[in-house]
This record gives structure tokens, C-alpha cells and sequence, in this order.
């Protein structure tokens, strides 16, 4: 599961296209791996753990949690998935976001209770 500050260390990353090169830059992207978020802007390196939280609290959705293995985000679909996040939620669990991997595609699926969102990423 993912919360808002696993999101948040993105403000730190580089606008998008002040890339060195045309190759993969570290400095415009978070890694997520199963543990926690990692993003840099080349000087300072930032590290959030992931909560630990059991996804039996987190409401049915149809999907089951699953990370095999990690993935990277842009500033961009970060705010993005920052939009679609429950504000001021009586519920603190479902201000969280929940990750499950099939194949060649994350899913993180976000409830609001009454609807569930959902953000495919695919590399």
C-alpha cells in the first residue's frame, strides 16, 4: 500500500524535460519498490517507507495486493494519482492506495467507498 507522503517526495524530482540525455533519468521519476519510495534531484536522495498496514483493512475491491517487482512514476502521473486520492476521509485507510501487479501492468487502486479508480501504468 502506498499513502500520500510515498506521493508527496515527487515535488522534489526535476520538471520533466530538463533531462541530461534522451535516456531514462532518475531525477524526473519516484522508484517504488515493496518496501518503500525513492526519489532524488541529483544532490539529495529521499527515502519514505510504506506503511505497514494490513490490506484486510483496505475495502474490497476486486483486486488482490500483489508487488513482484518495482516500478517508476513521473512527477506528472503522480499528480495525477494525487487527484484521485479521498481528502479528509472519516476512514484514514482509504486515503491509501493499493498496488496490485498482473503481467506487464501495475494497477494502484484507489476507493472512495461508494466508487473504486483505477490507475493502470504499463512499462
Amino acid at each position: 500500500m502506498l499513502n500520500k507522503y510515498n506521493l508527496q517526495i515527487a515535488s522534489l524530482l526535476e520538471k520533466e524535460g530538463n533531462c541530461i540525455s534522451n535516456d531514462f533519468d532518475i531525477s524526473q521519476v519516484i522508484k517504488v519498490t515493496k518496501e518503500k519510495t525513492i526519489a532524488t534531484e541529483r544532490h539529495l536522495l529521499i527515502e519514505i517507507t510504506r506503511p505497514n498496514l494490513s490490506y484486510k483493512e483496505y475495502p474490497e475491491t476486486g483486486h488482490e495486493y500483489k508487488q513482484d517487482k518495482d516500478f517508476y512514476l513521473t512527477k506528472n502521473e503522480v499528480a495525477k494519482i494525487q487527484k484521485l486520492i479521498p481528502k479528509n476521509s472519516p476512514f484514514p485507510i482509504i486515503e491509501n492506495i493499493m498496488v496490485s501487479q498482473k503481467k506487464d501492468k501495475t494497477i494502484l487502486v484507489i476507493t472512495d467507498l461508494e466508487k473504486c479508480l483505477y490507475y493502470v501504468y504499463k512499462r
